[in-house]
């Protein structure tokens, strides 16, 4: 598996502002995800997100692309 980049500031602030989106609350991994950035585990974060990227895409390109670019 390749190996993980760090998010920089500007990334990890995009995260946050996607997964406040009330429309991707409806997914479990977003909730998830939610409470990992709140004790700042973006890497758990960014991990739980994995699992459902097909289904983010159809919701926020920018927070698809954020949880793509760690392995790219």
């Amino acid at each position: 598996m390749p190996e993980l980049k760090a998010l920089s500031v500007e990334q990890r602030e995009v995260l946050r502002r996607e997964l406040a989106r009330e429309d991707l609350a409806i997914y479990t991994v977003v909730r998830m995800a939610r409470e990992e950035v709140a004790v700042e585990h973006f890497d758990a974060a960014v991990a739980r997100l994995r699992v459902d990227a097909d289904k983010i895409l159809m919701h926020s390109r920018p927070l698809y692309d954020l949880i793509t670019y760690q392995y790219n």
